[in-house]
């Protein structure tokens, strides 16, 4: 399927809206696609040529910040904003935030709370 820029620029405008809208509720990028009305090798071709990264990435990258402002601004623990974002286990959600951002979420909400006094 070949889209022009237009087409791609509002495809991914409203997968941007999508993502915002589901990040929580863990949506495959199939899932994604399936709602754009596209396959998933197109969603990809079009995020990687536009933004450099992968649809994926985009969606990682939306979770980690609202993890981020959770542990920055909120007291909840690790566990309570797992399960918030669609992950079962506190642990998983642990490795997947170090991976993404480099650090362990408690270590963020540290140095966040470090930073600020």
């Amino acid at each position: 399927m070949r889209l022009n820029f237009l087409s791609v620029s509002a495809m991914l405008g409203r997968f941007r809206e999508l993502v915002d809208t589901h990040y929580r509720q863990q949506w495959s990028l199939g899932r994604y696609a399936e709602a754009l009305g596209v396959t998933v090798a197109t969603l990809g071709r079009a995020c990687r040529e536009q933004f450099g990264e992968s649809p994926s990435a985009i969606v990682n990258a939306r979770i980690v910040r609202e993890a981020q402002r959770q542990l920055a601004y909120t007291s909840l623990d690790i566990q309570q904003i797992a399960r918030d974002l669609g992950f079962a286990d506190a642990a998983y959600f642990s490795r997947f935030f170090r991976k993404q951002s480099g650090l362990k979420p408690s270590e963020f909400r540290a140095a966040f709370r470090d930073a600020q006094s």
